[in-house]
């Protein structure tokens, strides 16, 4: 009980501290306040002016799309560093508005108590706040955040860049294997194959689609064109390292477009039927061939057939088509081999083979990279041949017409046998027959081809006219956009503008809680008692503003400037305005 009593003796004791004052001296104490003259512009609205304006030329650079910092920053970095400088602008915003609005309270206002505290403190439930000043601060508050989103809706743009300028280069370019993946392990001739030509045989899987005559040439998959409705190439790409290594660079979204002058295998379709009219040519073409006639069982007493005839000039040429049998097929082996010329199986494909032209020319390309796709988007072919042909040693032996003949089926027989008058005939062909070199040369010659040690048109170390671009997704640089970065430095300006407007105004940025109890009679402070822990009064209280100055005379014949001071009167019978002038200190 003793130690509460001394507890309670000793808060006694220093709560009636501050209210015995017998001990305090009757001598006036030295003001503390520092007097100043009303600058035309304040260090903090400078200061507001030029941040905001470095923050405005930022995001301007940052989304402007011939700039190098848009693709650099990415969508991603946009939307920071634009949110950052935004949020930057409307600090600057904030430090410039309230000294504008106690202004225009003062001027057009009531004058009164509560509106100034509402609008220095940003708070719109401060008591007897008139109405108007409790809206514009709800809109100077959602402003800010209605910019933050309204920026981020500006999507969809998109920034290029050239890299092909710098030291990006694709390396050496050839027959490549494409970057297969998971498939990688799965990979030889036939496979290849299937892969180059899918997405042609997507295309044209249904023989009443209408044939894309208009369009050509038009790209398939990864390095796939076709030139028109009876040519087809596959062109060169770089090694799949390189292109899997450039996928691995790639930030979010980013897509590199890719443009070279490269090589390609060119299947064309060759009209001409002298090897079916003339006997000679035919056994001359047969005696030449690579591995004579080869057919596939297509189980409908029809077999698909392939011959390759190995020529000592260019082109080399390709005959395949659907033959009937005409002998007793043998159950146990689908795949025959046609060694007679006059075999009546070999008249029969004779009669139905088409014949195609093969070999190297130059061409061109585009290709699409990205993160989890590349595709070859353009392409021409000049018509020209490269001056090597297609050695036979590159084509792997006996095992090529095995390993592409079912394919070949696959590809052909419906088109064959059941829409022979569709126009996507001959373009089937065409891309078969190209496809078949490239996947045949692309498998037997990857070792070599890699490291670029296969024949100089087979594999070469660099591509001509090589452009390399880089296009990553950023903010869309509409004039609206602009607009939302620039009305915050703009209602910077227009209130540092309006200040200068009401400059004899006896109220400065400093205007707050000390000025206003420094210019205030003691007197006058019992109009607020009982508000000291609430903040809230019963009624709205006005406030005159008045200011004291100097004799003129006196100032004058002391030769130094003038002295004022601002009192601030509560609830006064009328309200006024006092006015300031130029080069005067006031306190």
């Amino acid at each position: 009980m003793s130690v509460d009593h001394a507890n309670h003796s000793d808060d006694s004791s220093f709560l009636s501290g501050p209210m015995d004052t017998t001990s305090t001296t009757e001598t006036t104490k030295e003001g503390l306040g520092i007097p100043h003259h009303k600058p035309i512009s304040g260090t903090a609205e400078v200061l507001a002016i030029l941040c905001s304006l470095v923050s405005l030329v930022i995001c301007i650079c940052v989304v402007t799309p011939r700039l190098p910092l848009a693709w650099r920053l990415g969508f991603e970095g946009q939307i920071i560093v634009v949110g950052f400088l935004l949020g930057v602008m409307n600090l600057c915003l904030r430090a410039v508005t309230p000294a504008l609005l106690v202004l225009l309270e003062a001027r057009f206002g009531n004058s009164r108590l509560q509106n100034y505290d509402a609008i220095l403190t940003n708070s719109m439930h401060i008591s007897q706040t008139s109405l108007h000043w409790r809206g514009i601060i709800l809109v100077l508050m959602a402003f800010p955040l209605a910019l933050g989103v309204a920026y981020k809706r500006f999507i969809g743009g998109q920034t290029t860049v050239v890299l092909s300028n710098t030291t990006t280069t694709m390396g050496s370019y050839g027959a490549m294997l494409p970057p297969l993946g998971m498939y990688e392990a799965v990979q030889n001739s036939a496979f290849l194959m299937t892969f180059a030509s899918a997405h042609f045989r997507t295309a044209s899987r249904n023989a009443s689609v209408p044939f894309p005559f208009a369009d050509m040439p038009i790209a398939y998959g990864f390095n796939t064109l076709l030139l028109d409705n009876t040519s087809a190439a596959l062109l060169d790409t770089p090694s799949a390292e390189t292109l899997i290594s450039t996928q691995q660079k790639l930030v979010g979204n980013e897509v590199w477009h890719l443009s070279a002058s490269v090589r390609a295998i060119v299947a064309r379709y060759n009209s001409s039927d002298v090897y079916k009219k003339d006997p000679t040519v035919w056994k001359k073409a047969f005696n030449g061939s690579l591995y004579a006639l080869n057919g596939v069982d297509m189980l409908n007493n029809y077999y698909f057939g392939l011959l390759i005839e190995e020529r000592n000039r260019y082109p080399d040429r390709c005959y395949l088509g659907a033959y009937r049998n005409e002998k007793p097929r043998d159950q146990n082996d689908p795949v025959v081999r046609h060694e007679d010329p006059d075999d009546s199986n070999v008249q029969s494909f004779r009669s139905a083979a088409v014949m195609f032209d093969v070999r190297r020319e130059q061409c061109a390309g585009t290709w699409k990279i990205e993160k989890n796709n590349i595709a070859l988007v353009d392409g021409s072919c000049t018509g020209v041949p490269t001056t090597r042909a297609i050695r036979s040693s590159l084509l792997g032996g006996r095992s090529f017409d095995l390993g592409t003949l079912p394919v070949l089926r696959s590809n052909l027989e419906g088109l064959t046998l059941y829409w022979p008058g569709s126009p996507w005939h001959l373009s089937s062909y065409a891309i078969s027959v190209a496809s078949l070199y490239w996947a045949r040369v692309a498998w037997f010659m990857q070792d070599d081809i890699s490291s670029c040690m296969a024949p100089e048109d087979i594999c070469y170390p660099a591509a001509a006219d090589e452009h390399i671009s880089s296009t990553r997704s950023t903010l869309n640089p509409a004039p609206l956009l602009y607009l939302t970065f620039l009305l915050q430095p703009v209602l910077i300006l227009i209130a540092t503008l309006l200040r200068l407007l009401f400059y004899s105004i006896p109220l400065s940025s400093g205007f707050g809680l000390i000025a206003m109890l420094s210019g205030i009679e003691p007197n006058e402070l019992e109009r607020l008692r009982g508000a000291g822990f609430s903040g809230a009064l019963s009624k709205p209280v006005s406030v005159a503003i008045t200011v004291e100055e100097e004799n003129d005379d006196e100032v004058v014949a002391e030769k130094r400037r003038g002295t004022g001071r601002i009192r601030y009167t509560l609830d006064p019978i009328s309200v006024y305005l006092g006015r300031l002038r130029r080069g005067v200190k006031y306190g």
